[in-house]
């Protein structure tokens, strides 16, 4: 029971942490800061894989698994991310060379 509450825990932390990380993919774009972006949509891959992983490595049984704590960073990161994505593609995909 404790192991799930830890994991639950830490799993609402990193979720968090996807959501402000989400929040600032919007200016960076609006910057036209290329590689603060790429770099943010990097890290918040990383957080939303965390989320899962956290209690998978705690519980030890893909059935404990909650998903919901990823519901909202992923959202977030879909809506924003995207959003930035269709508004400032040439500025945010010149960071990668031809």
């Amino acid at each position: 029971m404790v192991a799930a509450q830890t994991a639950d825990a830490s799993a609402g932390h990193l979720g968090k942490a996807s959501i402000f990380n989400s929040l600032l993919l919007f200016p960076a774009a609006a910057l036209q800061s290329a590689a603060t972006f790429w770099v943010l949509v990097v890290t918040n891959f990383a957080l939303l894989h965390a989320v899962w992983l956290t209690q998978l490595i705690r519980q030890k049984r893909w059935g404990a698994i909650d998903f919901r704590p990823v519901k909202w960073p992923l959202v977030a990161f879909g809506v924003l991310g995207n959003a930035a994505l269709l508004i400032w593609d040439d500025g945010l995909l010149a960071a990668f060379p031809a």
